[in-house]
């Protein structure tokens, strides 16, 4: 199987998982199944993003503080980035972040943290080119979409719907094996396998 290169490549990896017939395209829906797919398929990649440090779609940044205060509990705010997804690490590797923190509402809220050059995060971002998409995310989207939006294109039993969500979870525990290796150092506490299990029913 070659290398999905779209949207709709990923689309129809999902219909594959279903046993349906391939769709023309989800940029310019036409058919019922191409308008679900359409509907679903930036949501659900959003969520898949959401579950794990994707190497591939890591990025890091230095945040500017912003002028105004946070109204109690903590001493300064930044603006978060606008393709930010989740949190991955506050501060650098040459200075850990110890300094507590809070993410509400687009702004991340922290205490004892000063610095001339800005505050360093790293998280992950809003991949939106499939081009850049790993192997194992590549699997793990269709997997996704095909457990949430099987009931809407096709009578799925419960025992396939069952079986794409262990699917999920396994490709999911790949991906941390993989990580594990490729990025030893990163703190993984917030993307745990418990984390999956809760997001995924």
């Amino acid at each position: 199987m070659s290398k999905p290169t779209s949207k709709t490549d990923m689309a129809n990896l999902t219909l594959d998982l279903l046993g349906q017939s391939p769709i023309n395209s989800i940029d310019t829906p036409e058919s019922r199944t191409e308008k679900i797919l359409e509907r679903w398929y930036d949501p659900s990649r959003r969520a898949v993003l959401s579950m794990f440090p994707w190497n591939f779609a890591t990025k890091r940044d230095l945040l500017v503080k912003l002028v105004d205060i946070p109204e109690f509990d903590y001493e300064a705010k930044y603006a978060l980035p606008l393709d930010y997804i989740n949190l991955i690490k506050v501060g650098s590797e040459n200075r850990v972040q110890k300094a507590d923190y809070a993410v509400e509402n687009g702004e991340l809220l922290i205490n004892d943290f000063s610095s001339t050059e800005g505050l360093p995060l790293k998280y992950v971002y809003d991949c939106e080119a499939v081009s850049k998409f790993d192997s194992i995310f590549a699997m793990a989207l269709p997997l996704y979409m095909a457990h949430n939006i099987g009931p809407k294109i096709m009578n799925i039993s419960a025992n396939k719907k069952e079986q794409l969500k262990q699917d999920f979870k396994g490709i999911m525990i790949l991906a941390g094996v993989r990580d594990a290796v490729e990025s030893p150092i990163k703190r993984t506490s917030n993307f745990s396998p418990r984390i999956v299990k809760r997001r995924i029913r």
